[in-house]
């Protein structure tokens, strides 16, 4: 009857549960593996983001996207349109007079007469007045002949809703009659030999005024009798309202000229979808609630029948009180987590949030931007407090849980108990059995009324719980950063942009996709276009097989066919409307952020959060950058008007840089596939381009920016690649013993640091010692960089050649490297003086070439020796037992020996590095998870690809750090409940989640911390998980050696729909039936190891950050 979509204006954003049925389940514990045993270095992500760009590139571009209109916008516009007249009408309402206010209800009344709980809220009801308008507009306008107008088919839409509403109660009406007859049909009642009449509550009730009636008519009848002729007279009575209304509308029907079968069948569309869906949910849930509470009572008669004793009829109601507290704290633990999903605080957490901050004090400014930068943050420190709140809530639900079962578990094995002299326990099995049948229509009971207040008024916001707050601006962290008032976003569009930069909007290409001139389906399109993502991938990989053309082409056909076949599915309705409305949003804020010369960016700290401002202020802050840095130094001025004689110019620069190369490494044709390595092929070379992130580490009234440049394919990638396999792993030789590979890297030395020499290192008074370096990455100039290049490799390089090529020319070519980084910025050439791309792995690799020279003398000094020492990219720690006198002369000779460099230095008995807080508690070692107080908390990371599957390895593995963080079992669980809360409050659902830590806790054998926070479990699974380690870099060492011998592959498709794991079988069928490696010392075949890898087509980020410069020059050479 009625689709499971309906006004989805109101949908959560949440991101949706694959269809797990059918699941390989082997296939599905190899990618959970492999996500466990797959490190992330969680302090470094996604410095390379030239992927992105190629998605960008590939697919349609994102002003493209605006102008695909393949749908009626007179209809599909519809849901989105009402946003704006909430927002409009919002501010009508607080300009109303009671008495307009009063009018409108009267009139909205008609759809649903039940008392709304909040009157001062635009509830469902009224809105749907909205979304009826819109639909209805288009067809009377075109309709030549009519005197039909909106409020006649509205008239005609109500009369079709009450004739639905009271067929549903009659079918409430009916049931109870049924089971007060003894003729209702369940499960326990089909079974039961017991009496199965039982009058509903709602019935016996009334059984007073009937009698008082009876007995003033002198009438005699028995209480069942009563029961029954009232049921009698309220289905009467509901007939005759059903005949009425009917009439009724035959009648407005036939009056109205114009009227046609269409419009008729589309009201009769719209009631089922829409009126009738809430009307529908609250009798299922009535119905199921009421069933279990007669099953119950069936049970109940069941077990008097056992003739219980005094003893065993307390018992029975004991342990059913205990089941229920038991089940009530679940669900309240269902629910805290739901709400934090949904966004909806209690009024309570709200209230107690606020009394936690301090009172917002706005200085007085006649400054816009730092008003609302000012009331931004004031909102920011509201929502973490009572993201707060809900995560020591949930923590005290969880505890209440496992006390009560705790209770419920104690007395049953006390009532179970054998004894011997009466050969039975205090209760018998058939007893027992009859109380576990009543705990599981409790159970059924619970989890029914928990979905329906879930769907009804968390999710679809039929109505609102008097707990809950009813400001619709009140929500948990995170949110977008908002630096500009100057908007008008809808509270949909808000909680859209709230789910940040990574969030893709699912199915977009099913609306979007146009068909081709010759008449091929939308489908078919789309399946055209997303599969050219994956033969790209596959024309590398048979490049690296030396597979010929003829076999290559065969290969391709069959996969194609197999691609085209697997997902050439049309979308279900419910989910097409969802990618619709969200694809209108989307259209929407993009045209708000044009009128209102808005600016939305992904911010520099790498978290999944959107950052608004003025466009003028940012590009006013960018130009500014531009004009002071000393990183960058004009090249070229771009004549607008001759782009020409640019690309000519450009076309030389590159020629003349691989002249250069060739000059530098000699004979053509000894070192031709060297050169063919290095050299730029200008057909294949895109000129990189500069955009800026808002840094908001400092929370600063001045808006600080940081540059970014996507490098992929520029003039001096291929030479980079080729310098970094050369030169890295002798680099990481000398260098590697004091550098922490990442956090887990760092927190197992500093364990095992501590663990040695009987744990006695960490005395009372050891200190920590962390050094941050301001200036990096662009530290200092190409010249300083090659100079401690220069002396690098006199120092520690042995070799007089690499690859084939003496040292002096890798250092030639690592000097053209550094000197022809050049990129695109509004109609101007820069290269780099300083540094370099930091997307490109060499620029790694010399930077922590030139800060191994910087700090050699540092890490050998005799008093360190014995100190615990490392460092991590811009970051040094170390432990200091001596007097300060001599650190501070150490710190001081630091200094000197590197001007260039600018120094934070921190020393105290805690520290904060690497995520991690780490602290000596008078000689014993404290540590646990740190969030970074100048990040926005509870927000992901920012990810590119196939968030979710992003998320599920971040995830796993975060727990996986928590645990190795953690130095208490509290510290764990708390960051375990934040990791949960975080994941919720970005949209995954209870289902991703408890997956996850069901299988994180049996993975590690440690399924009892679950229930019980025992510290000898806990060190146990920490001793597991350092050990885990070991495991982790074998896999990692593992995958390598395959993909030296190319046993190893990743494809890549884009994905929206279908049946995925299954294509992912097929395909790996074909390519291993057609594509085997040969062993080098054997004939043996080795089978190829493929990895199929899905991503999004368009990420919000992609789709609004406009990040691509509007020239010519910004594509190609």
């Amino acid at each position: 009857m009625a689709t499971n979509i309906h006004l989805t204006s109101d949908d959560p954003f949440d991101i949706l549960d694959d269809d797990e049925q059918n699941v390989d389940l082997n296939e599905d514990q190899e990618s959970i593996l492999e996500e466990y045993n797959h490190d992330i270095d969680f302090d470094y992500t996604n410095a390379n983001l030239d992927e992105e760009e190629i998605i960008i590139d590939k697919m349609n571009p994102p002003d493209q996207l605006v102008q695909q209109r393949v749908l009626s916008q007179k209809s599909s516009q519809l849901l989105t349109d009402t946003e704006h007249d909430s927002t409009r009408n919002n501010l009508k309402r607080s300009q109303s007079t009671l008495s307009t206010l009063d009018i409108v209800w009267k009139k909205i009344r008609n759809w649903d007469d039940r008392k709304i709980q909040h009157e001062d809220i635009i509830d469902y009801w009224e809105r749907l007045n909205g979304v009826f308008d819109h639909t209805m507009t288009h067809h009377i306008l075109n309709t030549t002949t009519t005197t039909m107008s909106i409020e006649d088919l509205r008239d005609l839409a109500v009369l079709k809703n009450n004739i639905a509403k009271i067929n549903l109660s009659k079918k409430l009406w009916i049931v109870y009659l049924k089971s007060g007859t003894g003729q209702w049909e369940t499960c326990e009642s089909k079974n039961t030999t017991v009496n199965r009449q039982i009058w509903s509550t709602v019935i016996t009730s009334m059984i007073p005024s009937k009698l008082s009636t009876m007995n003033m008519m002198n009438q005699t009848i028995n209480e069942h009798k009563i029961c029954e002729m009232a049921i009698d007279e309220h289905l009467q009575e509901l007939d005759e309202q059903l005949e009425q209304y009917h009439a009724d509308y035959i009648e407005k029907k036939n009056s109205l000229i114009g009227f046609s079968d269409q419009i008729e069948n589309v009201i009769q569309t719209f009631v089922e979808q829409h009126s009738i869906v809430p009307l529908e949910m609250r009798l299922n849930s009535k119905l199921i609630v009421y069933e279990c509470d007669y099953e119950n009572r069936l049970l109940e008669r069941k077990y008097v029948q056992l003739k219980p004793t005094d003893t065993q009829i307390q018992i029975q109601k004991h342990l059913s009180d205990l089941k229920d507290t038991h089940l009530k704290s679940k669900y309240d633990l269902i629910e805290l987590k739901q709400r934090v999903l949904c966004n909806k605080p209690t009024q309570m957490i709200h209230n107690k949030a606020l009394t936690m901050v301090i009172p917002w004090t706005f200085e007085s400014t006649q400054d816009h931007r730092i008003h609302q930068q000012q009331i931004d943050e004031g909102d920011k420190e509201l929502q973490a407090k009572m993201t707060d709140l809900m995560v020591q809530s949930i923590i005290e639900a969880e505890r209440k849980i496992y006390e009560n079962e705790e209770l419920l578990n104690k007395e049953l094995r006390r009532v179970s108990v054998y004894n011997q002299a009466t050969n039975q326990g205090l209760i018998t099995e058939s007893m027992l059995d009859i109380i576990n049948q009543r705990f599981n229509m409790l159970d059924k009971k619970y989890d029914s009324m928990s979905k329906f207040k879930i769907n009804y008024y968390f999710r679809n916001h039929y109505d609102i719980t008097t707990d809950t707050t009813i400001l619709s601006n009140i929500r948990f962290s995170p949110t977008m950063i908002m630096a500009s008032p100057s908007h008008l976003f809808t509270d949909q569009q808000l909680k859209l942009l709230n789910r940040g930069p990574t969030y893709a909007p699912p199915y977009q290409t099913y609306v979007v996709t146009p068909s081709f001139d010759d008449g091929s389906s939308s489908i078919n399109t789309m399946i055209h276009q997303q599969y050219k993502i994956l033969q790209h991938d596959l024309n590398i990989l048979y490049a690296k097989h030396n597979v010929n053309t003829a076999k290559s082409m065969f290969i391709s056909k069959e996969i194609k066919e197999i691609y085209t076949s697997t997902f050439s599915l049309p979308l279900p309705i419910g989910l097409y409307q969802r990618a619709l409305y969200e694809h209108n949003l989307i259209q929407t804020i993009q045209e708000q952020l044009k009128h209102y010369d808005l600016i939305l960016r992904r911010t520099a700290d790498q978290r999944n959060v959107f950052y608004l401002d003025d466009r003028s202020h940012f590009e006013q802050k960018s130009h500014e950058y531009m004009e002071k840095t000393n990183i960058f130094q004009l090249c070229e001025l771009i004549d607008k008007q001759n782009i020409q004689s640019q690309q000519e110019y450009l076309t030389k620069t590159i020629n003349s840089l691989n002249q250069d190369l060739e000059m530098i490494v000699g004979d053509r044709k000894k070192f031709k596939d060297i050169l063919n390595r290095i050299c730029g092929k200008i057909e294949q070379t895109n000129l990189p381009y500069l955009y800026f992130l808002p840094d908001i580490s400092q929370r600063e009234n001045n808006l600080l920016l940081q540059p970014v440049i996507a490098s992929q394919k520029s003039a001096t990638s291929r030479l980079a690649s080729y310098l970094e396999q050369s030169l890295r792993p002798m680099i990481q030789a000398f260098i590697s013993s004091n550098i922490f590979r990442n956090g887990t890297d760092f927190i197992q030395k500093l364990n095992q640091y501590f663990e040695d020499d009987n744990g006695k290192r960490l005395r009372p008074t050891t200190k920590f010692v962390a050094i941050k370096i301001l200036n990096f990455p662009h530290m200092v100039s190409h010249d300083v960089m090659l100079n401690a290049f220069q002396d690098f490799l006199r120092d520690y390089i042995i070799v007089p050649e690499i690859e084939n090529l003496s040292l002096g020319k890798i250092f030639r070519l690592t000097s053209v490297f550094l000197h022809n980084n050049r990129f695109y910025y509004n109609n101007k050439i820069y290269r780099f003086v300083k540094g370099g791309p930091i997307s490109l792995p060499f620029m790694e690799t010399l930077t922590n070439m030139y800060l191994f020279q910087c700090f050699k003398s540092l890490a050998k000094t005799t008093v360190l020796k014995n100190e615990f020492y490392g460092r991590y990219k811009d970051q040094i720690i170390f432990t200091w037992t001596g007097q300060f006198d001599q650190l501070n002369s150490i710190l001081k000779t630091m200094r000197t020996e590197n001007i260039n460099l600018k120094f934070d230095i921190n020393i105290a008995s805690n520290v904060r590095f690497l995520n991690a807080y780490i602290e000596n508690q008078h000689g014993i070692l404290y540590s646990r998870v740190d969030h970074n107080s100048a990040m926005q908390p509870y927000t992901l990371p920012y990810v590119i690809g196939h968030s979710k599957v992003s998320y599920s390895h971040w995830f796993r593995l975060a727990l996986i750090r928590a645990v190795r963080y953690c130095t208490s079992v509290i510290d764990f669980n708390q960051e375990r409940v934040y990791l949960e809360v975080t994941w919720l409050a970005n949209g995954y659902s209870l289902k991703f989640i408890e997956k996850r830590i069901n299988h994180f806790y049996s993975h590690f054998d440690a399924v009892s911390l679950r229930t019980c926070l025992n510290e000898n479990v806990y060190k146990k699974l920490r001793h597991r998980l350092f050990n885990f380690i070991h495991e982790q870099r074998s896999y990692l060492k593992n995958n390598e050696e395959l993909d030296k011998k190319n046993e190893r592959v990743q494809l890549t498709y884009l994905y929206e729909f279908g049946p995925k794991r299954q294509f992912n079988q097929r395909l790996q069928e074909v390519l291993s039936r057609n594509l085997k490696t040969t062993n080098n010392t054997s004939s043996k075949t080795n089978p190829i190891k493929i990895k199929m890898m899905t991503k999004h087509q368009h990420s919000l980020n992609a789709l609004f950050s406009e990040r691509n410069p509007l020239h010519n020059l910004s594509k190609k050479f």
